[in-house]
């Protein structure tokens, strides 16, 4: 089968909403179609893990709105971006407790200068606060969570200085240990951080919109950039279509939106194949497992 025939395939976008014991909710997809005349009969996709998804198998009730090309962006991020079942953490600035210096001992196996020949091990106990609210909890609260850790760092002198001198001064060292101890506390939520590139398409010299999206995406601003592209749909020519379209699925993933993403990259296959999708779409699986 020759594959490059799929993106010839035309897709529409369509805001796809249920309710469910009062509750509203929608989500964007791309994919509504008849499927039978008499009766009349239509079927829609939707991803199975879409809090939508949820309450339509207990409703089992749903509109479709078909958006054109004039759809405003707001309405693409309103239902596309963001879910009805968000979970919000916020975390409190730590409460720093007072550093507790130990006794100077003799730097050994190396020559140190005079005032830095002695070193304490300075333990600086903290509390860090995170306050989580759940949108689906029916009891409507926000909780409230701390855990105590200890930033453990040295400080030299010259083994007679006082003790309260060196806990002024710790502080002045403190940089490194606190960058580890903070990232302790992070990986009891996140236990890996990962670097990644991801490349940004952008027409020099012509719309204005290509260089004032990638500028966005460069300040990390994607939902501003993401306004940007939408506009260079109405571009000339498949090949602006098609990167504008794959901008776009980059901005939807950063937005934590791989669902939307992978939809783009559809889309901006079916104008023209553009060599960065495949890369793309390689992340979005690394990421999460979605093709």
């Amino acid at each position: 089968m020759d594959n490059t025939a799929l993106f010839r395939l035309e897709y529409g976008v369509f805001m796809l909403a249920t309710r469910f014991e009062g509750r509203d909710n929608g989500c964007i997809t791309n994919t509504c179609i008849q499927v039978a005349n008499d009766p009349i009969r239509i079927a829609v996709s939707v991803i199975n893990k879409n809090f939508t998804c949820e309450l339509l198998k207990k409703s089992g009730l749903f509109t479709v709105s078909i958006l054109d090309e004039d759809v405003r962006f707001e309405t693409i991020r309103h239902f596309g971006m963001q879910s009805g079942r968000d979970v919000v953490l916020l975390f409190d600035k730590p409460e720093i407790g007072d550093p507790q210096v130990g006794d100077p001992m003799k730097v050994l196996g190396k020559q140190m200068p005079a005032d830095s020949s002695y070193n304490s091990a300075v333990t600086i106990p903290f509390t860090t606060k995170v306050y989580v609210y759940d949108s689906m909890d029916k009891e409507d609260k926000v909780y409230g969570f701390s855990g105590s850790r200890k930033i453990i760092t040295d400080v030299f002198s010259n083994g007679k200085t006082d003790k309260s001198v060196l806990k002024k001064k710790v502080w002045n060292d403190i940089g490194k240990a606190a960058e580890m101890a903070g990232s302790a506390a992070a990986n009891s939520f996140l236990s890996t951080w990962k670097q990644d590139e991801f490349l940004v398409i952008y027409y020099d010299g012509a719309e204005r919109a290509w260089n004032k999206g990638a500028e966005y995406a460069y300040d990390f601003k994607w939902k501003e950039a993401i306004e940007q592209w939408m506009t260079l749909l109405q571009s000339n020519g498949k090949e602006k279509k098609a990167c504008a379209a794959y901008n776009i699925a980059l901005g939807c993933f950063m937005c934590g939106q791989p669902d939307l993403a992978l939809e783009w990259l559809d889309r901006s296959d079916s104008y023209e194949p553009v060599s960065l999708s495949k890369s793309l779409r390689i992340k979005i699986k690394q990421y999460t497992g979605k093709e």
